[in-house]
Formats: C-alpha cells, sequence, structure tokens
C-alpha cells in the first residue's frame, strides 16, 4: 500500500480508529478529471 500511494502521490495513514478497530486511509489528487454527473450510454 506505501508503494502504491507513493506511486500515485498520495498520503497513506493507518492508525486506530476512534470507535476500535484500525483506519487505513488514501488520500490523492488525479492527474485528469472525471465529470461525475455525465451519464453515457453505450451501445
Amino acid at each position: 500500500m506505501k508503494e502504491r500511494s507513493r506511486s500515485l502521490k498520495g498520503t497513506l495513514t493507518i492508525g486506530n480508529h476512534a470507535k476500535g478497530g484500525t483506519e487505513v486511509r488514501f488520500d490523492f489528487q488525479p492527474e485528469f478529471n472525471i465529470p461525475l454527473d455525465v451519464e453515457k450510454t453505450y451501445d
């Protein structure tokens, strides 16, 4: 996971979750933007 996060120029955080267990968080900025509100239909 660390290597993948580095390759995407992101940050990986692993720690204790407030309600118990482990929390894994990965934040990154995509190199391109994909509009999420566009619906496409493929025939």
